[in-house]
């Protein structure tokens, strides 16, 4: 009789907590949408005009956040492509080709690093990354789109590490044995075996990068030079995280500027949604792949 009741109990608990979610970020969404009628009823679809820039303060206003939007996935893009990349390519060395109590030390330091402040991130992208470009690049300010993505890369780097790399320990630990019986070699067992296994894992890791891309604010915001112009890899730009953190604190309550801020982080929050959306579907999609081989 108590092992039932508490078992209803911890289920009521579970059910409170999903509502609890779901209405929380209904009412954020509602929130924002609220807050952006004001620039959706005046500027309408120049909200989303790619010849619109963002001049608020003008003398003729133009309130356009395709530039930004493109920046955003632009930066966010870039970094998630390279921290897979040479995350997915260190957990693979360390897992193999590492001594094993070396590379547990290394992969604490790397779960370290996810720990240090995004600000020191940005110091760090500013006084060398910056710099580096200024001098061996011959550019008149190495604020760019490559840097930023570049320190967002080192940001997200733990993330796809930790991921990875607890995916391939527990793949080994099933199936490296019967390989080891069979004569496989390392090799073959990781180009033809392990790494399509991995898609999974691999999904995940980057639902995981690209949200916490999407939202990064200082880091970003110190090296990508803050420019609401179109993206090019060694030109400055803008994203929706650092246009807000710049701009918000000293906007007019109230004001058509501020109402398209609004409007910015609505596409912002359904960028989010969209990439959560459709990784959830690709994972149930290789999950049922999976089961029916």
């Amino acid at each position: 009789m108590i092992r039932q009741l508490v078992q209803l109990i911890f289920k009521c608990l579970l059910v409170i907590a999903a509502i609890s979610t779901f209405l929380l970020m209904a009412v954020m969404l509602g929130h924002l949408l609220s807050e952006s009628r004001l620039s959706i009823s005046r500027v309408g679809l120049d909200l989303l005009n790619p010849q619109k820039d963002w001049r608020p303060l003008g003398s003729t206003p133009s309130y356009g956040v395709v530039n930004i939007l493109a920046g955003t996935l632009c930066v966010t893009g870039l970094s998630v492509v390279l921290s897979v990349i040479f995350g997915t390519g260190t957990a693979l060395f360390l897992a193999y080709y590492f001594p094993a109590a070396a590379a547990r030390v290394i992969l604490s330091v790397i779960e370290l690093i996810a720990g240090i402040p995004s600000v020191i991130f940005g110091f760090f992208g500013l006084s060398v990354v910056v710099k580096w470009f200024e001098s061996h690049l011959q550019m008149a300010s190495g604020e760019c789109v490559l840097a930023a993505s570049l320190i967002l890369t080192l940001m997200l780097l733990p993330f796809v590490v930790s991921t990875m790399t607890e995916s391939i320990r527990a793949f080994r630990e099933v199936y490296e044995p019967t390989s080891i019986a069979l004569g496989l070699s390392r090799e073959y067992f990781i180009v033809k075996l392990l790494l399509p296994r991995l898609r999974l894992p691999l999904l995940t890791a980057v639902m995981l990068a690209f949200g916490r891309g999407l939202g990064e604010t200082m880091a970003v915001m110190m090296v990508i030079g803050n420019s609401p112009a179109w993206p090019r890899l060694f030109g400055r730009a803008e994203t929706i995280a650092s246009l807000t953190a710049l701009e918000m604190g000293g906007v007019e309550y109230g004001s058509l500027h501020l109402s398209s801020l609004y409007f910015a982080n609505v596409m912002l929050l359904v960028l989010v949604l969209s990439v959560f959306g459709a990784g959830y579907f690709l994972k149930r999609r290789y999950s049922h792949e999976q089961l029916a081989r």
